[in-house]
């Protein structure tokens, strides 16, 4: 099998530009997604060479206080994109890898010596799974700011956001102190209306208004637990940023951990029989330990919704010289094959720039009405939870050569609750490539509805060999889903009018236990070992 290289190959994409310092962040690759300026990699150096590390495989934070009396600028936008809509602001940093996207100016402070307050000024992050302090940077901060400033680079003060244990203190860095720099796109900065101090419910829900367009740099600065009083291999769940009280507004666009090993989906396994090529297992590493999971052991889906952007919307095996109706939507919900699947379902113009804001509308089966958002519905055969690491895979086919030539896709909730939102993934994003076994590709008459896909006229083309099957790991987080929180379904759209998607295989992962029910299992464990010394 092919597994993702050490070093990113989406470099040929944008433009990587590496700074002069000898440790810290010393490198990014960028690339435009429509206005906005997407961090693809990162290179860093922990004081013994270079490491490339995917913006994928950081590791996110969800942003969980803001309050600021210095300014009621404190959204920004990428120019020219549509206005964010109540609920899904704070996405703009704890939701995206655009680094011409944020919360911007927080309130000022000197420093934490105690956990902060519902009063406190500044911003407080969570990540979603600890960072440890290891050798050399643990924590990347971007900051916006004006590249002809004497020195670029917005100072700021971090602190712990739990002081427990004790010895934990805060650390300034002054203007200037970032490793390197990016140009990126404009931005556009957003008002927020209501008065002081601006708070982070302020911030998702009230009017917003324009306040102008933002033409600045991305300044990348490496952050040392160490520098905090955090010991060699302590973790933290998460920081609490502030202006410095001397000096400018500080405007974050990304921020995130530094991963220690492999995460992520690692590999698959597949085998071909009666012309299908069905995944037998995927390994995954999720904080437990490497998993070999399976493919009988992964949650299904049921496809509830489609609406397609062209006619050919059917793949299935080489082999198969027919389509009965009916059996259509198996061809992706029905069995684990890589080789067959509903391909091309719409894309997200029915939304605009940020994916679906709100709950698609969907036209289930047997339904009538309007034909309801472009894109593909479904639901799992039993919720998804959101766990630590990945939680979702999505197998798609492509006729592209390398990793990277993957398609993107928008990834939205079915239903919207408070703090979800829709999270765009593009060919940089993808885990695994490989050979794919031939497939043909069935052209229907219709394809709005899914009960178009079942019932009407279809005709197979000949079969095609040089594809490949390209699969990407999905954290539920990135769509704002809480930990332990659960997904009963999703909602899939291509990216733009110039992409497709194809999916083949849509899998849920089980969920690991919670940590109390860990906790519970352990003392279980420990309570059948003394038993079993007593009995002897």
């Amino acid at each position: 099998m092919l597994r993702r290289p050490a070093v990113c190959v989406a470099a040929c994409l944008a433009m990587s530009i590496a700074a002069a310092a000898s440790a810290g962040v010393v490198g990014a690759t960028t690339a435009d997604v429509g206005n906005k300026t997407n961090l693809v990699d990162l290179t860093v150096d922990y004081g013994s060479g270079d490491v490339t590390l995917r913006a994928k495989d950081l590791i996110g934070i969800d942003l969980v206080h803001f309050r600021s009396s210095a300014s009621t600028s404190v959204v920004l936008k990428a120019s020219g994109d549509t206005t964010p809509p109540a609920g899904q602001r704070a996405a703009l940093l704890d939701g995206d890898r655009a680094l011409n996207t944020g919360v911007i100016n927080p309130g000022k402070g000197s420093g934490l010596s105690s956990d902060p307050t519902a009063t406190t000024e500044g911003f407080g992050v969570r990540f979603t799974r600890p960072v440890v302090n290891g050798p050399g940077i643990d924590v990347v901060f971007v900051d916006f700011d004006v590249a002809t400033d004497p020195a670029p680079g917005d100072g700021f003060v971090v602190s712990p956001i739990d002081f427990s244990p004790g010895g934990l203190a805060a650390k300034t860095f002054n203007n200037g102190d970032y490793d390197t720099s990016v140009v990126v796109n404009d931005g556009y900065v957003l008002a927020v209306t209501g008065g002081y101090p601006i708070t982070l419910s302020k911030v998702e829900n009230n009017a917003l208004s324009n306040a102008g367009t933002a033409v600045q740099d991305a300044y990348f600065t490496g952050i040392d637990l160490s520098d905090l009083g955090y010991a060699a291999g302590a973790t933290a769940a998460g920081l609490f940023f502030q202006g410095r009280t001397s000096g400018d507004l500080v405007d974050p666009m990304f921020i995130a951990g530094l991963p220690r090993g492999p995460w992520g989906l690692l590999g698959a396994a597949t085998s071909t029989s009666g012309g299908r090529e069905v995944l037998d297992s995927v390994t995954v590493e999720r904080g437990v330990g490497r998993e070999v999971i399976p493919g009988s052991d992964l949650i299904g889906i049921d496809v509830i919704h489609f609406n397609g952007a062209t006619t050919s919307a059917l793949a299935v095996p080489g082999s198969e010289t027919s389509v009965p109706t009916g059996t259509r939507a198996a061809l992706l919900d029905g069995d684990l094959a890589l080789n067959s699947g509903l391909i091309n379902p719409g894309r997200a113009a029915y939304s605009g720039t940020w994916g679906c804001t709100v709950d698609p509308v969907l036209r289930l089966a047997g339904g009538t009405g309007p034909d309801g958002a472009e894109g593909m519905g479904f639901v799992f055969d039993e919720p998804v939870v959101n766990g630590p690491g990945i939680d979702v895979i999505l197998f798609e086919l492509d006729n592209g050569g390398t990793l990277d030539s993957g398609d993107g896709f928008w990834l939205s909730p079915l239903h919207f609750e408070a703090g979800l939102h829709s999270f765009l993934y593009t060919g940089a994003d993808y885990d695994l490539f490989e050979p794919l076994t031939s497939f043909r590709v069935g052209t229907l008459a219709a394809t709005n509805t899914i009960d178009d896909i079942e019932t009407s006229a279809a005709g197979l083309g000949s079969a095609a060999s040089s594809f490949r099957w390209h699969a990407i790991g999905i954290d539920l987080s990135d769509l704002g889903y809480a930990r332990w929180a659960s997904a009963t379904g999703l909602f899939l759209q291509a990216a733009d009018p110039s992409e497709v998607i194809d999916p083949v295989l849509i899998v849920g992962l089980q969920a690991i236990p919670e940590p109390a029910t860990l906790a519970l299992l352990g003392l279980g464990a420990l309570g059948l070992l003394r038993r079993r010394r007593r009995r002897r």
